[in-house]
Order: C-alpha cells, then structure tokens, then sequence
C-alpha cells in the first residue's frame, strides 16, 4: 500500500507488492483485488494501475511469476504425465525440487549458504534426502469432504539443522493430487512415489545420482543427493510401498515371523508365526532389502509365467508375502531396483505410531479404565471428575495453548483408546503421571500402572528431545522402549495393536536418520497447504503448488523464515544505562516458542534455575533473557519451587532447556513438571 506523498512504483516494483499481497493473504485473491478496488474508488490510492477493473488478473499473472521463472532445469513448476487405469495420460503439475532449490538459492542468500554448510558436514558431499507423504483435508477437519481431500508430497535434506528441520517452512512441497485422482492413477500412491523419485535419482540428463547445482552467492555449486527414506504414518507408509499393511497378516516389512491377529486368538503362535504382544527383540528374525525384493520377484515371476490366473493362490502369496504386487510402484518398478530400499527406507513416525490412535492413545485408556474400576479408588470418590479438577491447575507453555477440560471426559475415552489429538496426548501423559503419583499412589493401589505410565513418559520425553541420534541414544532409546512394551503387555494386553510393534522399530528408524524427526512440522505444514487449497474449486493441483511457490519465495525474500537458531519475535529499540538493546515478549529456539510468563528450565554451569520469563533483549547478537528466578524448595528436589521473593536473572538464551508445564500447589509453591529426559545430575 501506498502512503500519500509517495511516487508510483514502477511495472516491476508493483508486481512485486502484488505477489507479496497473496503470499502474506490468508484469502483468496478476489478478495484483495475487491480491497484494491475500493481504495481506489475512494481515491486513497495514488497509483492509478492499481486496484483497476483487471486487478484479479494481475494480481494472479503476480502471483505465478515465481513459479514460471526459468532455471537451468526448466521452470520452477511443471508437469508430469501419470498414466490412468483407462490408459489415459494425466498432466499433474508439479514443483520440480531441481529448479526450485536452484531459484530460491539465487532469491534467497542464506538458504544458499545453508545448503553449502550442509554440504560440508557430509563425508562425500553427498546429502540426505527424506521423503513425506499424506492425505489432507480443506477447510473443517471434522467435516467429511472426500471430493477435496489431496494427497501432499514432501521432502527435506536430513543435513540442515536440526531445528530447522522441525520448521513446518523448511519441508518442500513436491506437490500435491486429489485423491479421487489419484485412485484412477495406475499403481495408486505407490506408482507416484515412483515417479517422483525416478524423476529426482534416475531419469533426465540431470539428477540427484549425478549432481545437480545450487547458487550460493553468485556461484553455482554441485550436489548429489541419496534416498535416505519415506517417513509417513502407518496408512502412507503402507500406500507408498504397495504392502498390505495393518490389514493383513504380515503387517511389518522389517520382521520375516510377525503376524497379525495371533494375539487376538486367531491361529496358533510358535517360533516362525510369533503375535504382536512378543516384545523379545531376539525372536524377530528381520526382513533385509534383498528379501522384499525377492518376494515381489517371485511375484512377478509368476505374471510372467501366466500363472496370475491362478486367482486364490496368487492372492495367498501375496498375503504370505505381505507385499502386493504392483509393477509400477516403488518396489517393483525396474527403474528402481537399485534405487530403493523397502527395508531401510521404511520409516515409521513415532508421533503417529504412539500419540494418534496409537500406543500412548492406548495407554492412557488403559490407565484411567484402572483407575475407573479400582475399589479403592471408588470408596474414596476419585474418578474422571478428580482428574480433571486436578490437571486444571496447571499452565502450558503459551504457544500451546492452555489445558483442556475435556481431556479427561468420559465422551472421549473409548474402550481402547482417549480420541484426543497428538498434541493433546502429549500433555496428558505427564498431567496424568504427576496425578497418580500425587493422589493415587499414597493408597498403594495401581502401582505397576504408575510404572507404565512413568515408563512412557520417559519414552516420549526421550523422543521429544533426542535431537541428533547417536549410538549413544539408540542403546537409551530403545531400553525406554523395550522396558514401555513390557509393562504395556503386563498391563493392557488386549489393547495391544500394530502399531504397539511398530513402536519396537522407532529406535532404528531414528538412528537410520541420525535425527530424531517426528511428522509433527509436516502436521502443521498441512494448515498452509489447506488454507492455498480451501477457495480452489478448478485446477487444484497448478493453482495450489503456484501460490505455495510464491508464498515460499517471497517468505524467504522479505525474511520471514528465519535462518536464526535464536531470534526475537518483533523486537523493539529499548535504552537501558546508556545501552540500546532490542527487546521483546516472544522468543524461538530449539526448546520452540518462549512467551513473558513461561516457566522454564535452566543448566548454567552445573546449576538448576527455573523461572518466570519477564522478557528477552539481544545485543550485538548475544541473546539474553530475564527471569524471575525461585528457590527450589528441598535440596535437589527439583519438583516444588518456592515463588515468594524471587530474584531477578539474566541468562543466555542458549541454556534454557524446556519450557515447563506447572501447577500452583499453594500461595508459595509451584509444581513443575520435569522432562525425564533432560538430566539434572
């Protein structure tokens, strides 16, 4: 917008701010073009070419001049020819990582240099790519409105920092299809994950095989690039390498002797057919690369022979195999024999695998029907009710939100899982713990429950903060998670599902990354794709990934992504003793958001403080934080700490290591809640 007194922008300067306009718009660009127009009609607009009766379409050539931008590899959007059941061939537009990474290195200096900082952290120079892909819905979630439903395809280079990798920015779109097209595409998702990699590691004069270029500061550098692998929840996993999945009865590609329903009852168990509930990590005898393949082989050995005809027993080897048979998708396609890797390329997603329906779902039912149905507890009048009057006391962290007084209501506790979000569970299993310990333990009733429950706190915390994954952490990693699976089959054998052996996994997968990544910033990459897809009803897929280009580029021109470990949200110029600093309420880190009135947690050189946040100041780079800090109330009991006379301490913002949940116990003292996983000494 233009202030009185300002000359017009020049042709260029003006698709500029009309292009930055629909990137920063949380609506359609009808909607600004009618603001544009009335500003003009009321004369509060000095340039006259903007906000004219062709406004819609300039603010839309505006908003495609990133994605039909030339690079060595072709523009930054095009398409690729998927062919259909019906032997048609549909042009599916997408971003191509080639061109786009080259663009936004040229637009954008430091993500230029963060690519060449990643390059050097390689032995060979060659990075990581890792794959994502899921199903999303426009508009209401709770709403069933299949016919806008889409499938997104992402990645990211495993090299960046960690912290930018739990960015939700810093994950690429590669593009995005309808699923009710998607269902006629010949080999379903499989085929298109196919295609995709095919595209970035096998066909074309130029791919990640033989090396691509970047631009970092005015000089073109080579890359090369390997499939690190495909992180998905259970179903996207399951789509993307064809596999019959939870349904059948060989539900995990990495365990030749695990079958499904067993644990229900249904067939009998020995040493080659063992259940789901088997938790003794030396019994699974493991699937390789080369047996997968193998079995889909046999498979296509038997087409070849005509003997697909033999319908029963065909469709018996692929259930014995637990792999479909699909020449055209990721594990069948010839292309692709070298390329892909079915065991080392499955990754599961711990926070599906535990928090959505999953594992700790599960658990939490388990424990609270416990304590429904305990005699004890019962005579003394502690319920549901109890725990939510209880967890209603305690704060979260400002970026999350605040407690949910329907986390504990009977409405949302099914037989075997809580129907709540991940995000929720993840704040209900320390509440819930803190609870038992408080109230439920002091009547020595449920005490292997509390166990378990303590058990998985440790596991999620662990997940939650691993950060890089060494040998060191996988040995740790997996002793919480053994120790978790134990206790769980103890507990709540007849909860026990998939993804319960999916989860005796995680560890490896974690460490086969060498980061510990969760599905959580591709969770929330999806409230950027459905707000770009909601007011589209013609062409979603070219007028979707378009606007996602231009809302990436032009993030990254005006700064919006920050390329910063640290940094302030809106600082303002403060003077204090003859110093001018920057100031401000709203910090990020690694730990996440940080808001005036957080409690958190820091080591300082051996000592223990937890504190209130006032505010943040930077100076010359150094970023501090003010904190009014309390004293702990006994001797290494880090749990209760006393607020009356605080004192004021500044501290680098590099030692905060959490931001706590807490509970105000009495007009003195707050209850923490201590992430297991950070070591107090």
């Amino acid at each position: 917008m233009l202030r009185s007194g300002s000359q017009p922008p020049k042709k260029k300067a003006r698709q500029e701010l009309r292009s930055e306009l629909v990137a920063v718009s949380t609506g359609p660009k009808s909607c600004i073009a009618r603001v544009l127009q009335t500003l003009q009609q009321k004369g509060l607009l000095i340039d006259d070419q903007l906000g004219g009766k062709d406004e819609l379409r300039q603010l839309t050539i505006a908003s495609q001049v990133h994605a039909e931008a030339h690079t060595p590899y072709g523009p930054v959007v095009q398409d690729m020819g998927l062919e259909m059941n019906d032997g048609k061939i549909f042009k599916s537009d997408f971003i191509h990582p080639f061109a786009f990474l080259w663009y936004l290195s040229l637009k954008c200096v430091e993500f230029g240099e963060m690519m060449t900082a990643a390059l050097g952290s390689t032995v060979h120079g060659v990075l990581s790519l890792l794959l994502y892909g899921d199903e999303l819905v426009p508009g209401n979630v709770l709403r069933h409105d299949a016919g806008r439903k889409v499938f997104a395809f992402c990645y990211a280079f495993l090299e960046w920092p960690t912290w930018i990798l739990h960015k939700s920015d810093a994950w690429f779109c590669f593009g995005a299809l309808r699923t009710n097209i998607l269902e006629d595409v010949k080999g379903g998702v499989s085929s298109v994950f196919a295609k995709i990699v095919r595209i970035m590691f096998v066909t074309g004069p130029a791919n990640y095989t033989t090396g691509v270029f970047y631009v970092s500061r005015g000089a073109d550098i080579l890359y090369r690039a390997t499939l690190r692998g495909i992180i998905a929840d259970e179903k996207g996993l399951k789509e993307a390498f064809d596999l019959k999945g939870a349904s059948g009865t060989k539900p995990c590609p990495s365990c030749q002797n695990m079958f499904n329903f067993i644990h229900k009852g249904r067939g009998s168990a020995n040493a080659y057919r063992l259940p789901l509930d088997n938790t003794i990590r030396k019994d699974w005898i493991p699937h390789t690369d080369e047996s997968i393949h193998e079995a889909h082989n046999r498979l296509s050995n038997m087409v070849e022979e005509g003997l697909e005809r033999r319908k029963g027993k065909f469709e018996q080897l692929e259930t014995d195999f637990g792999v479909n048979y699909n020449p055209d998708g990721l594990i069948g396609h010839p292309a692709l024999k070298t390329v892909i890797k079915p065991v080392s390329h499955y990754i599961r997603d711990w926070q599906h695998t535990y928090c959505s329906n999953g594992v700790a779902s599960a658990h939490l039912a388990g424990a609270l029907h416990a304590i429904t149905e305990d005699p004890t507890l019962i005579r003394e009048g502690i319920g549901l009710d109890t725990i939510t009057e209880y967890c209603s006391h305690f704060n979260v962290p400002a970026s999350h939100g605040r407690v949910n007084k329907y986390w504990f209501d009977p409405d949302y506790l099914a037989d075997d899982h809580v129907k709540h979000f991940a995000s929720d569970v993840l704040h209900m299993i320390p509440c819930l713990l803190a609870f038992m310990v408080d109230l439920v333990q002091p009547y020595g009733v449920l005490l292997r429950h509390i166990a378990a429950l303590d058990a998985l706190n440790k596991v999620m915390s662990c997940l939650l903060h691993i950060g890089r994954v060494t040998d060191e952490k996988l040995d740790e990693l997996q002793g919480l998670v053994d120790r978790h699976m134990q206790l769980f089959v103890e507990l709540y054998k007849n909860f026990v599902k998939v993804k319960f052996h999916h989860a005796g996994h995680i560890p490896n997968d974690l460490w086969k990354l060498g980061v510990g990544l969760s599905c959580l910033p591709l969770e929330r990459k999806h409230k950027l794709l459905k707000s770009l897809i909601v007011y589209i009803f013609r062409n979603v897929e070219m007028t979707c990934i378009k606007d996602y280009v231009n809302h990436v580029v032009q993030q990254f021109i005006e700064h919006r992504f920050q390329f910063k470990e640290y940094w302030l949200q809106d600082p303002k110029r403060v003077s204090f003793q003859g110093q001018c600093f920057d100031s401000s309420f709203h910090a990020h880190s690694p730990v996440g958001e940080m808001h005036r009135d957080d409690v958190v947690l820091v080591l300082e050189e051996g000592d223990v403080v937890v504190g209130a946040i006032d505010r943040f100041f930077e100076k010359d780079g150094e970023m501090i934080a003010q904190l009014s800090s309390y004293r702990v109330a006994a001797p290494r009991l880090w749990t209760d700490w006393v607020t009356t006379e605080p004192r004021r301490v500044f501290v680098q913002l590099s030692d905060i290591r959490a931001n706590l949940k807490w509970a105000r116990r009495n007009n003195s003292i707050i209850r923490v809640l201590l992430p297991p996983a950070i070591k107090l000494g």
